[in-house]
């Protein structure tokens, strides 16, 4: 998927008060569970490339704003 195709809109994102509440009471098990769904649907998706992308061209332009 290329990167421009990948939009990401984290409006729809479960940051909520109840959500981060329901995440907290999980075992240590079931954490690690969701987290290991989520980032296995963030790869299929392009998600971790476009992050991966976005932060490495935030880190290029930081280092040749630098240089000027």
């Amino acid at each position: 998927m290329s990167e421009q195709a990948v939009q990401l809109d984290w409006s729809g994102t479960s940051d909520g008060r109840a959500a981060r509440q329901a995440r907290a009471a999980l075992s240590p098990t079931d954490r690690l569970a969701w987290l290991s769904e989520w980032l296995d649907f963030a790869a299929r998706t392009g998600l971790l490339d476009a992050e991966r992308a976005r932060r490495q061209r935030a880190a290029e332009e930081a280092w040749f704003a630098g240089r000027e």
